[in-house]
């Protein structure tokens, strides 16, 4: 009985923090900022500072489409040469919202359906998801990271070790490689 007590209090208190009050738009096309500390959002990190999400909203009789495109800072880890840096991640989404009698027949995760009776929607959930999937899967500090050195650990960004290289000695490109050695003569 307490543990039901307390998701109930969890949901009760739950705070909306990016909602749009459908019913004070009239139909047509309208811009919308929103500026949300990540705290409140309840994003961990890497994330910092505030998040900014810019929506376009295309409001008709039947159905409202809403397309964000967000922005947060971060403080990231490179992960070839283990560098902090910062960096603006960015990411983008759009969801349709229908107004239906029947809003239980939603198939898709971006189409919502909704009783004509809803007032607001809360594009909370929406943008703390969007903002987590803007990590990239591999983090680079720049494009052309060269890494580590796998045999001393010098960052080979900013210096350049004294370690023997591997000799590439199962190269498909050795008869060539051979041939041009012979030119240079």
């Amino acid at each position: 009985m307490k543990f039901a007590i307390i998701i109930f209090a969890r949901y009760f208190f739950e705070v909306l923090l990016i909602v749009i009050k459908i019913h004070n738009f009239s139909d047509g096309i309208h811009e919308l900022e929103f500026n949300e500390s990540v705290g409140n959002l309840r994003l961990e990190e890497p994330f910092y500072g505030d998040v900014l999400c810019k929506i376009v909203m295309d409001k008709s009789n039947s159905q409202i489409v809403i397309k964000g495109e967000i922005s947060a800072k971060a403080h990231l880890t490179c992960d070839r040469c283990n560098v902090e840096f910062d960096d603006i991640l960015s990411n983008s989404f759009k969801n349709v919202y229908i107004f239906s009698g029947n809003p239980e027949e939603n198939n898709s995760e971006n189409v919502i359906y909704l009783n004509r009776e809803t007032d607001k929607i809360d594009l909370s959930a929406d943008i703390k998801d969007y903002a987590i999937l803007s990590v990239p899967m591999k983090i680079l500090c720049g494009d052309d990271c060269k890494g580590l050195c796998f045999k001393c650990g010098v960052n080979l960004n900013s210096e350049s070790c004294n370690c023997e290289k591997p000799a590439d000695t199962n190269s498909v490109w050795a008869a060539l490689d051979k041939l041009k050695n012979n030119l240079g003569n």
